[in-house]
C-alpha cells in the first residue's frame, strides 16, 4: 500500500490558478481541502470565482505572485492558460493590463502549514520563488510547472535556487514536457520539501 501523499483535510495554494480548472479537480478527490487560489488576470479570476462558486473551502485572490509588491503588466494571450509576466519572442503583445502583485509569504502571513504549494506561472517561476522563502519552510510539496522555452527564465535556475533554499528538496516525479520534442516549452516537477 502506498502511503498518501496529502491528510484528508490539505491546505492547498494554486498560483496561477487561471479558471480553477487545478483547483476543481483536486475539489473531486479532496473535498474536505482548504485552497487558496491565486490568479492575475481579472478576466480569468471572473471566471475562477464562478467556477468554484460552489465549491467550500476556497478562497481566491485577485494578484500575480512575485517577490516584492506592486505593479506589472500582464501580457494576454489567446489561449488565458499562456498568459504571462514575461513575454518571450512568440508572445501577443497587444492586450496588456498592469496587474497587482504580492509576495506570495505576505498572503501566507497566517499559513504554518502548506501541504501543497502549485506554481503555474508562465515564465515568472523565480520571481515567485523569491517572494515565498517562509512559505516554503512551511509546505511540504511542491508542484512546479517550469518553463523550457521563455529565455528569461531557465528550469534548472529554479531548481538550483529553489534548492539553495530548501537544501532538503528532492524531486518526486517529473511531468511528460509539454510542446514538440526538439523543443518542449514547459515540464511539471513534483518535490518534497522535508
Amino acid at each position: 500500500m502506498i502511503p498518501p501523499l496529502l491528510g484528508h483535510t490539505p491546505f492547498l495554494v494554486d498560483v496561477g490558478a487561471n479558471i480553477g480548472q487545478w483547483t476543481a479537480s483536486v475539489k473531486l478527490f479532496l473535498p474536505d481541502a482548504q485552497v487558496l487560489a491565486v490568479e492575475p488576470d481579472p478576466r480569468s479570476f471572473d471566471r475562477l470565482k464562478s467556477n468554484v462558486s460552489n465549491l467550500s473551502g476556497v478562497e481566491c485572490i485577485n494578484c500575480a505572485a512575485g517577490s516584492e509588491p506592486g505593479y506589472a503588466p500582464l501580457y494576454r494571450q489567446p489561449l488565458s492558460t499562456m498568459s504571462t509576466l514575461q513575454p518571450s519572442s512568440g508572445d501577443a503583445l497587444d492586450d496588456v493590463l498592469e496587474v497587482l502583485i504580492q509576495p506570495l509569504d505576505d498572503l501566507l502571513q497566517e499559513a504554518d502549514n502548506i501541504d501543497l504549494l502549485k506554481i503555474d506561472v508562465e515564465g515568472s517561476e523565480l520571481d515567485v520563488l523569491r517572494g515565498c522563502k517562509r512559505s516554503l519552510e512551511h509546505s511540504a510539496l511542491l508542484l512546479v510547472e517550469i518553463s523550457l522555452a521563455r529565455g528569461s527564465t531557465n528550469g534548472i535556475n529554479f531548481l538550483a535556487e529553489l534548492k539553495q533554499l530548501q537544501p532538503k528538496a528532492r524531486i518526486i516525479k517529473f511531468g511528460r514536457p509539454l510542446g514538440h520534442r526538439s523543443q518542449p516549452l514547459c515540464q511539471d516537477v513534483l518535490l518534497a520539501l522535508n
